[in-house]
């Protein structure tokens, strides 16, 4: 280093050379960001762990680390023997990658644990231990501990970090496919998602951050099983209990350490201890010139000691300091935690402290906040804005024409939760969209308690049903259409409360509703690659009594999602049922859409000719009908017939009908694969390589937009083949590799040996 530069000035130099914020190295190092400033400031001399883990991060060299670990535990005036630390460029010469990771950076600055996180973090590098679990009681802070500790291991990972929220599930049947989900994988025709999961990360060194277990502890097997075929994988759990299965690691969670109250230190010395850091940051929250004093530093230790140091417990208490001081703020818990004293005798005694906290903190809301905190429960996965307006505004008419004279009453209960920190707000996308509200799931589990003590909680749960069969049938259109991205992000975004609401439709043997709602979200099962999950919800409602035309719905969508995982026998027999029941409706359209199916069907296996006569049906009445989206799928589909028989012209003919009114409805889905892809196949196996490659690069953009990963490596493999042909074999290499990676991704094992065929033919 260069005499005369701080050990503070050197890491904020280096930290943005590699183009970091001060909140980015404190995730990566897990330690607070005002832990960062202060180092920065050389205000202060960081612990021999923390010191390490900035050397690391920072990329200091190995054999350079030891000196660095000195200097940085050296008072300010001592640099000279740091001297063999080497100087760092400003420009890297190997930057850092960007890794794969879905991890949120949370708005709120971790505090306190630093020792819990190196250690953990330590753990999980060890290669012994694959299967770490994080336990405690409820609000003891597991979750914000292990997405800590995930967020400064992802350097070592090359695969990617992930975090899967287990919150919104109750089926152990559902952790395989949402853990597939949040890696980005979609369904592979014919095998178990279980098998395709391990498929993908087989060869992969990953971590997996898998956040509250406790409710779906029976899948702990699948977990083990997912270990043992892939061995470059660890797996971070948080759990209220233990998995109990061989080869965990349990770390207990425990509260935030605690000030000894008769012997209480200096105000600037209680701001040391995790707990009282924590009060105070959450206090200037709510009043941004609350400060630690000795007036009131007694009543706020006095506070989190009550509070057992959970911090979950503390943030609803310290959220109340807008109006009431530490001082009436314990009086005030005092005699509520004393009342609420004999809580249930089978909790734990912190569960107690948790629950009672919560319930103090539900005691001081108004009767309309206490009511509509209890109504939010209905939500799985929390809500938009319009959604709890609609469904709770009860002087509403109909789902279909909500009276809004309540949404400012709404929107002022909303704000006010969120003050008390019995709310959250979540920002999706770019920021442009509408605010979500959300409960941590333990606060959740409280207003679900007082959800179901009300009257009007079967009332609820249908308008809740309603609300999201009114926007999965809207979805359903607008998957057609030019807003078609749009529609997609916003039903990932409800798939949970779609689950809920088919789930209590089933429970109250409402078959109809359930087929309803199942047969709406099809194209979108179908579109995100969620084919096996579709298929059994569409089965379980096929179970049940229902109207005719919502059956034959049910039943091609179900037939649809057979045929796309390779099971031929089930979707012929379910189109078919489908097909005789449009008949007897005398629905020329569904008798239009299952014939076009039969034909998808009698194609993939080979049989032209029928695949010609019922194409040829499906696209007179869709002429007659003028349907122009069934018109245009039975002309690609025809195309693909013709092509497959060798008629180039004619096939090429059909595409370019199919393509115009797909473009013209601005179907993006169908543009892609049934307009653009089959022509361009048609034109490289004519040799016109330019046009071919023209509309595979039209296509791959299409789909990207629209994270179709199974459809975009198709194009690539397709354009590595025009590479190879044309003798760029550089290209030709890079694109069938990166298509070998996306293929990998959606579990199609037949094209990632084809292209390692090839590649190996370079």
């Amino acid at each position: 280093m260069q005499g005369g530069i701080s050990f503070g000035g050197w890491v904020k130099r280096q930290r943005k050379a590699l183009d970091m914020t001060q909140s980015d190295l404190a995730g990566m190092v897990g330690c607070s960001l005002s832990a960062i400033r202060k180092v920065e400031a050389d205000e202060y001399r960081p612990s021999k762990q923390i010191a390490q883990r900035l050397a690391e991060c920072l990329g200091v060299e190995p054999d350079q680390r030891q000196a660095f670990t000195a200097f940085a535990r050296l008072e300010t005036q001592g640099h000279s023997s740091a001297a063999r630390v080497r100087e760092a460029s400003t420009e890297p010469d190997h930057p850092s990658p960007a890794y794969p990771a879905n991890l949120h950076t949370p708005l709120t600055p971790f505090i306190g644990r630093e020792v819990e996180v190196a250690a953990v973090q330590e753990l999980l590098l060890r290669e012994d231990a694959r299967l770490v679990t994080l336990t405690g009681p409820p609000g003891v802070g597991k979750t914000r501990l292990g997405l800590q500790v995930a967020l400064g291991l992802t350097r070592h990972y090359g695969d990617g970090v992930f975090f899967v929220s287990l919150s919104p599930v109750r089926d152990p049947a559902l952790v395989v496919p949402t853990i597939a989900g949040a890696l980005g994988l979609q369904s592979s025709g014919g095998e178990a998602p279980a098998g395709q999961l391990a498929d993908y990360l087989r060869d992969r060194q990953a971590l997996l951050l898998l956040d509250n277990f406790e409710q779906v502890i029976d899948a702990a097997t699948g977990v083990l099983d997912l270990l043992a075929q892939c061995p470059h994988i660890k797996v971070l759990i948080t759990s209220r209990e233990a998995l109990s299965v061989r080869g965990e690691h349990r770390v207990t969670v425990l509260p935030l350490a605690l000030p000894d109250p008769s012997k209480l230190p200096s105000p600037d010395a209680l701001s040391a201890y995790p707990s009282m850091a924590l009060f105070v940051e959450r206090a200037r929250e709510a009043n941004p010139s609350f400060a630690l004093t000795e007036s009131n530093s007694a009543a706020v230790a006095e506070i989190c000691a009550r509070l057992d140091g959970l911090p979950l417990a503390i943030e609803l208490v310290a959220a109340r300091s807008g109006m009431l001081s530490p001082q009436a703020l314990l009086a005030r818990l005092g005699k509520r935690l004393d009342l609420l004293g004999d809580g249930p005798r089978d909790l734990p005694p912190r569960h107690q402290t948790l629950r009672n906290a919560i319930a103090w903190s539900y005691a001081l809301l108004t009767p309309a906040e206490q009511a509509f905190f209890a109504q939010m429960a209905v939500f799985v996965g929390g809500c938009a804005l319009q959604a709890a307006e609609t469904i709770l505004n009860y002087e509403a008419a109909s789902i279909e024409n909500p009276n809004t004279q309540r949404a400012p009453e709404i929107q002022n209960t909303l704000e006010s939760l969120l003050r008390k920190s019995l709310l959250r707000q979540e920002v999706w996308g770019n920021g442009d969209d509408e605010p979500r509200f959300t409960m941590l799931e333990t606060i959740r589990e409280h207003a679900l308690e007082r959800f179901e003590e009300r009257e009007d909680a079967k009332e609820l749960r249908a308008r809740h049903a309603a609300y999201f069969l009114a926007l999965a049938e809207e979805a359903e259109a607008g998957l057609s259409g030019p807003g078609q991205g749009e529609w997609l992000r916003r039903l990932d975004r409800e798939h949970s409360n779609m689950r809920a609401a088919i789930a209590w439709a089933l429970d109250g043997g409402d078959a109809e509703l359930a087929g309803r709602l199942a047969g709406a979200l099809n194209r979108y099962w179908l579109m995100r690659g969620q084919w096996g999950e579709g298929r059994r919800w569409l089965a379980a409602a096929l179970e049940g009594e229902m109207s005719a035309n919502v059956r034959a719905k049910a039943l091609s969508g179900a037939g649809r999602l057979a045929l796309m995982e390779g099971d031929y026998a089930e979707a012929r027999a379910l189109q078919e049922q489908s097909l005789s029941l449009y008949r007897k409706l005398g629905d020329q359209r569904g008798v239009a859409d299952a014939l076009c199916l039969l034909g998808d069907l009698a194609l993939a296996e080979g049989e032209h000719s029928l695949a010609a006569t019922f194409l040829a049906e499906s696209m007179a009445l869709a002429e007659d009908l003028g349907d122009k989206s069934g018109l245009a799928r039975a002309l690609a589909a025809l195309a693909q017939a013709a092509s497959d028989q060798g008629e180039y012209g004619r096939a090429a003919a059909l595409h370019s009908r199919s393509v115009a009114l797909y473009r013209e409805l601005g179907y993006k889905q169908g543009a892609a694969p049934l307009a653009l892809d089959e022509p361009g196949q048609t034109a490289h196996q004519e040799d016109d390589l330019e046009r071919a490659g023209a509309l595979y690069m039209e296509s791959m953009a299409l789909y990207d937009e629209l994270r179709g990963a199974r459809a975009i490596a198709a194009t690539l493999r397709d354009l590595a083949q025009m590479a190879q042909e044309t003798g760029d074999l550089q290209r030709a290499q890079a694109l069938y590799t990166e298509s070998v990676s996306l293929f990998r991704k959606v579990g199609d094992k037949e094209s990632v040996e084809g292209c390692l065929s090839a590649l190996a033919g370079l």
